[in-house]
């Protein structure tokens, strides 16, 4: 027989238990008759012929458990028989299975939705061909800008002078108007170099890719759609390849679909080849392009960071007007893509671990009771023969029992939170739209509840089978050495609980304090009633003149702030907190630095009402008027941080200033001062501000903004009509209210902090139990010592002191080294935090009364029980 077989033979009693054991009855008992009758044959009486023939057979219970040996596999019997018994011995203690299978749900649970989150932004390989070979180029500028996107001239230098990259492509994000049945619908879209695809590994679903043909100004109107938008637009049709959309009213020919490669789309509608101009060729101005390169076989990063550097000071020495002071910053696109937010997600990981060391603490401590309550149980196994060992196995099947249970009810938590979890880090974290319970999180998740349940589980069980079991026969065994050290290993256990949501609390404290800082932080502006949409006012119609551009505005503007919802209303380019242009300025006494020494502005274009509108004070001089046309002189208004930088001790008005852009590059004079804003969230420094007259710098992509009346509704259905009547070419969608732009500066405090905020509710929860429980099972063993106290005369106040002083010192032990804790902790958090001392002691000390004052009323409960004792039913229990 070989192994398949043996292995068969001995799975058969697992499955046919009953019948085997039948017939090994009946084979016993043949065997003893035969026996029995050979020695009636042999003269015997039949009495003795009977207790002969089971001599001679030996003992019959020894003889199937040998059979049982040879025929099953005894340890998977041993197990079953175990979980069978832990099984029912968990149904005679319903709440304490309850109670320790919630507590297990809520570790395991947290954990499982965390990791879901780390597995699918940092675990995850990206959707690309050896994504480790992709790298992101971008250059810096020193000291302003550690990463700033490339210039045409320095990508195509860069493509024809690097050596370590089989593939170096481009792209940016751009926006196409498609008109569907005379209705506008806005495209966000990518224009990408023609070996985009092949230097990221992705081969079209259907149809082609990009070809060098493809890059040729006038030959470039072709498309590759996404495949979201191909479901989502063409329903997935096979026949959409050389079919033809208008793409701002301008023929574009379907020539491929890409596969669902989610990191690749970047929420684009499509991609479109970009065909470079002969004045792109030498552009070192404008910086738009997102460089990725694919590294040659054999090459590395240091390699390709080592030659990328040589090769921009060479291009810096050609062109140093433009290109002096730049770096080049070579990274990985894993690092690129998620390493700003690897450690918000390994610290949330590490806290929820401390949330599931809570839970097992919790439950050990909870195991530990229910031993003590075992104990004559255990001991009497023990002196009926069963080893240390086998009690202790027995244990773990209970533990093991509770861990799947409370592992599937935390499963099932985690797979209810995937969806507000995703919504929730949409914002915030890359790749959020991945993040689900998928095998590898299922395995973590089973490995994790295998090591929980050992966890809090081995040390009852040690506990349990350790100390006098002759002595527990005799007497209950209250006050004894064992009792005393299990009271002792619990009490531990609960100020281990302490420390750890302490810990948490701290953190999530110090996160509140820097979230409350960035909310009292003074933006510059009012958003409140405000609400704002991108608009390209000119898509669909090339040949918009800047005058009708500027007519349409105007009329747009006129109408939109006639509606009765409608308070004021205004255009900008730009939007603090949201898209800006940064754009380089001279003054007249600066004129002798080159192009790349020049300062850097935050540029807009506005209409006169913008001030006004977003509450911006004016400080000095005046404000914008309908007379600042196109064809008057320029004027620009400067914040204050520009105007005391570059004019102090000087009235700023009248002076000249250029802002070079590819729009504008004239002389302005200065005609006001306003405040400063924080242009990209309470953390930004405020730095050079300037604001232009629409009409002298118009701009084909605008930012609407509507303040609305007080409780008013956002009229999003006249807005739509307004421009639907003035340019069928201008999509208007809806309004988004801009407090939701501003509070996209604080998503990753946000989401650090509900998050450790939803960990150290439970944290705190499952301590105010552990100290409960520890308390209460105290004051129950102690019921006889207390008795005695009141019979000789002690007072209600005495046993209270004497229960809470109990409680006080495990709470003490426990604040104490959870405050040690914290302070590490706490240093953890300071990437996230905002003018917060990751030690702030206002928030230590608030989460240490917090906890401290729970603790107490966990303790008084059971110490408000104890003055209750009657002494007489106390020592009658005796």
């Amino acid at each position: 027989m070989g192994w398949l077989g043996k292995t068969l033979f001995r799975l058969q009693p697992l499955f046919r238990s009953k019948e085997i054991e039948a017939e090994l009855t009946e084979e016993i008992r043949s065997h003893l008759q035969m026996q029995i009758e050979a020695n009636l044959a042999a003269g015997m009486p039949a009495e003795d012929a009977r207790f002969a023939a089971h001599r001679q057979f030996g003992g019959v219970d020894q003889v199937k458990e040998r059979f049982r040996d040879e025929r099953g596999l005894p340890w998977i019997e041993d197990f079953l028989r175990d979980l069978n018994l832990a099984l029912r011995q968990l149904r005679k203690s319903p709440g304490f299975a309850t109670t320790a299978i919630v507590t297990i749900a809520v570790g395991i649970g947290g954990c499982a939705a965390i990791f879901s989150v780390v597995n699918a932004v940092l675990l995850r390989p990206l959707d690309y061909a050896q994504p480790d070979r992709i790298l992101r180029i971008a250059e810096t500028q020193p000291p302003r800008f550690s990463s700033i996107p490339a210039t045409p001239g320095d990508y195509l230098d860069w493509k024809a002078q690097a050596s370590a990259f089989d593939q170096l492509a481009a792209a940016y994000n751009d926006s196409r108007v498609l008109m569907v049945d005379g209705n506008a619908t806005q495209l966000r879209i990518r224009c990408v170099t023609a070996n985009f695809f092949v230097a990221f590994g992705v081969q079209p679903l259907i149809g082609r890719g990009f070809s060098p043909e493809d890059e040729v100004p006038g030959q470039d109107r072709v498309a590759i759609l996404s495949y979201p938008f191909w479901q989502s637009a063409f329903a997935g049709r096979g026949d959409v390849i050389n079919k033809t959309i208008r793409l701002d009213d301008r023929p574009y020919i379907i020539v491929g679909v890409l596969p669902p490669v989610g990191d690749l789309e970047y929420r684009s509608s499509l991609f479109t080849p970009i065909a470079f101009a002969a004045a792109d060729r030498t552009d070192y101005y404008s910086h738009y392009l997102y460089v990725s390169g694919r590294l040659k076989r054999g090459a590395s990063l240091d390699q390709a960071a080592s030659e990328m550097a040589v090769v921009n000071d060479r291009i810096a020495r050609q062109h140093p007007q433009s290109n002096k002071g730049r770096g080049v910053r070579v990274t990985t696109l894993v690092e690129a893509t998620v390493g700003d937010v690897r450690p918000q997600l390994l610290i949330l990981l590490g806290a929820v671990g401390f949330l599931l060391l809570i839970a097992c603490a919790n439950v050990a401590s909870l195991l530990l009771a229910r031993a003590s309550s075992r104990q004559k149980e255990i001991a009497l196994r023990a002196a009926l023969g069963a080893s240390r060992g086998r009690i202790v196995r027995q244990f773990l099947c209970e533990s093991l029992l509770l861990g799947v249970a409370g592992g599937l009810l935390g499963i099932m938590i985690a797979f209810a939170s995937m969806g507000p979890l995703r919504q929730f880090a949409n914002h915030s974290t890359p790749r959020s739209s991945y993040i689900a319970l998928d095998g590898h999180v299922l395995v973590f998740t089973c490995g994790l509840l295998v090591l929980a349940s050992l966890t809090f589980g081995l040390i009852p069980a040690l506990q349990a089978t350790h100390g006098d079991m002759a002595g527990t026969l005799k007497e209950s065994g209250r006050g004894s050495t064992g009792g005393r050290a299990r009271q002792r290993v619990r009490a531990s256990l609960v100020a281990i609980e302490i420390a750890l949501a302490l810990m948490l609390l701290a953190g999530t404290g110090v996160l509140a304090r820097t979230l409350t800082a960035m909310q009292n932080t003074d933006e510059g502006f009012k958003f409140a009633d405000v609400y704002t949409e991108g608009i390209w006012v000119n898509h669909g119609n090339a040949t918009l003149e800047p005058a009708k551009l500027l007519a349409l505005v105007s009329a747009s503007l006129d109408r939109i702030s006639a509606l009765p919802e409608v308070r004021d209303a205004a255009f900008s380019t730009g939007l603090p907190m949201g898209g800006i242009r940064g754009a380089a300025f001279a003054l007249p006494r600066l004129s002798q630095l080159a192009p790349s020494e020049l300062p850097q502005t935050d540029a807009y274009a506005i209409t006169p009402s913008y001030f006004e509108l977003l509450s911006i004070p004016l400080i000095r001089g005046r404000e914008f008027s309908p007379q600042d046309a196109a064809g008057s002189p320029p004027v620009v208004i400067v914040n204050r941080e520009l105007a005391e930088k570059y004019f102090p001790g000087m009235d700023p008005i009248g002076q000249r200033i250029m802002i070079e852009d590819l729009n504008s590059a004239v002389w302005r004079q200065i005609v006001g001062v306003v405040g400063d804003v924080r242009p990209r969230g309470p953390e930004s420094m405020v730095g050079p501000q300037t604001y232009e007259p629409l009409a002298q710098n118009p701009s084909t992509y605008l930012e609407l903004l509507v303040r609305t009346k007080a409780f008013a509704p956002a009229p999003v259905s006249a807005i739509r009509g307004i421009f639907h009547s003035l340019d069928p070419y201008v999509p208007f969608e809806t309004l988004y209210p801009y407090a939701t732009t501003v509070v996209y500066a604080w998503v990753r405090q946000r989401f650090s902090i509900v998050l450790l905020g939803l960990f150290s509710g439970a944290a705190l929860l499952l301590a105010a139990i552990g100290i409960y429980g520890v308390m209460a099972y105290s004051v129950s063993q102690r019921t006889n010592e207390i008795g005695i106290r009141m019979a000789l005369g002690a007072q209600a106040r005495d046993v209270l002191q004497l229960i809470l002083g109990s409680g006080a010192r495990i709470v003490g032990l426990g604040v104490l080294i959870g405050l040690a804790g914290s302070l590490a902790f706490t240093r953890l958090l300071s990437s996230l935090l905002f003018n917060t001392s990751p030690n702030d002691p206002l928030s230590l000390i608030a989460v240490a009364l917090t906890l401290s004052a729970v603790a107490f009323l966990a303790c008084w409960i059971p110490a408000r029980r104890a003055t209750k004792v009657d002494p007489v039913v106390a020592l009658r229990s005796e």
